[in-house]
């Protein structure tokens, strides 16, 4: 028997990839998931193996679910806040897709809900589990990159065809509420695990073609590391292209350029670009993506009382240099961090 109770509120592409890693994991049972409509939700979970799992009607149904341990919540992002602090008050370890709150204030909200709750957080930041990102990590670590000085993480992607985005109100201020923190917090979440912490942005933000979002879709952002390091993100939903996710990090023994490596220490007489043979994150699949390896670091940081790898401290960072983005695309200013200085 399963140590580890799970329950799901919302049940899209994101939820059944979640739902599949609780049922690879010997320690977690998907017991209820909450859903409008029970049929589909039904059909969607019985077609992976799952035909026992309660359908409950709302968010409050799950957390009063009797024996409850974990609650997945991959709901419209503007669900994610009190939900994640009623989960605190009620003892449950939250999973949370990003982002964990629509202002600042909300997201503080959380964490001090969360640290005096004693539970334990991951948010949903698959992308640092990747193969090639933790190749990256690895050379890092290890020293062979040297001191790092540039860090980038760019990404592009057209979201028109994604239905999660227009249900959720994704698209608008109330459900995004900007490009940062829809899509750019995996690029500031990678770069910080990185690169270490980051003490001031500047953004700068624009509509380029697509007119159907409350903010703009296209923005690119400078940051400063307190290592000395610099770096830049962008992202844009409006790319009249395939999916693109770039990486490039210049260190003082080596450079990174995407699945490509320059490293003459660590290769005495390279004298070219040598490739990487791993998996890379250039899908926008979630079913590509390695929720398998943050779930089960998830549970494992429950399991032995240790810190998950996107703990709620890593959440308040990221969603603050997030919004020090946004801040600074507004007002047109460098912002300086933390913010709640």
């Amino acid at each position: 028997m399963a140590r580890y109770k799970v329950g799901i509120f919302g049940v899209g592409d994101a939820a059944i990839q979640y739902a599949l890693a609780v049922q690879s994991n010997p320690l977690t049972e998907l017991v209820a998931a909450v859903s409008r409509d029970k049929v589909k939700t039904g059909k969607r979970l019985t077609n992976i193996g799952m035909d026992q799992v309660a359908i409950l009607k709302d968010y409050d149904d799950l957390v009063r679910q009797k024996g409850l341990d974990i609650i997945i919540n991959t709901g419209p992002h503007q669900m994610h806040a009190q939900e994640t602090i009623k989960a605190a008050e009620a003892g449950i370890h939250v999973m949370f897709e990003k982002p964990v709150g629509m202002s600042f204030k909300e997201v503080q909200d959380v964490y001090s809900a969360v640290q005096g709750s004693g539970i334990k957080t991951q948010q949903g930041s698959p992308l640092i589990f990747n193969p090639y990102m933790k190749n990256l990590q690895k050379l890092i670590d290890d020293g062979h990159l040297g001191k790092l000085f540039y860090l980038q993480a760019d990404h592009a992607h057209t979201l028109d065809h994604w239905p999660g985005l227009s249900w959720g109100g994704g698209d608008k201020r109330k459900g995004g509420p900007s490009a940062p923190l829809v899509t750019g917090i995996h690029a500031v979440t990678a770069l910080r695990r990185l690169g270490g912490d980051i003490e001031e942005v500047c953004g700068y933000q624009t509509w380029g073609h697509k007119k159907n979002y409350e903010y703009a879709p296209t923005f690119a952002a400078v940051l400063k590391f307190k290592s000395g390091a610099i770096g830049s993100i962008s992202s844009t939903y409006e790319a009249e292209s395939p999916y693109i996710r770039d990486f490039v990090i210049h260190g003082s023994k080596g450079s990174i350029r995407n699945d490509t490596f320059f490293l003459k220490e660590l290769f005495p007489g390279q004298t070219d670009w040598q490739k990487f043979e791993t998996t890379l994150p250039d899908s926008g699949a979630v079913s590509s993506h390695s929720f398998q390896d943050l779930w089960d670091d998830f549970i494992d940081a429950i399991n032995n009382d240790r810190s998950s790898a996107v703990n709620i401290e890593v959440t308040l960072k990221t969603h603050e240099i997030c919004f020090a983005i946004t801040k600074s695309m507004e007002n047109g200013k460098i912002v300086k961090l933390p913010l709640a200085d």
